[in-house]
């Protein structure tokens, strides 16, 4: 079984796997551009939102709490 196959079985059918990347893809996509654009109207550091928008793309969840966490963080 190859790598690229194995979803589908995770999923049960192939069109829920198609809907679960649509899924995933948008989040990632729209999410990205959220944390970007907010840190540059906030004059947030770079530096604080590349590891954000690496793990947001990788991660999903995870890397848009972790931007939540340090926007809150540089704000005090």
């Amino acid at each position: 079984m190859s790598a690229l196959t194995e979803p589908f079985f995770l999923f049960g059918a192939p069109e829920a796997t198609a809907v679960a990347w649509i899924h995933f893809l948008a989040f990632d996509l729209f999410v990205g551009r959220w944390i970007y654009l907010d840190s540059r109207t906030q004059g947030g550091s770079v530096w604080l939102a590349s590891p954000c928008l690496f793990f947001t793309l990788m991660l999903g969840p995870l890397g848009f709490l972790l931007y939540l966490a340090g926007r809150r963080l540089a704000m005090r």
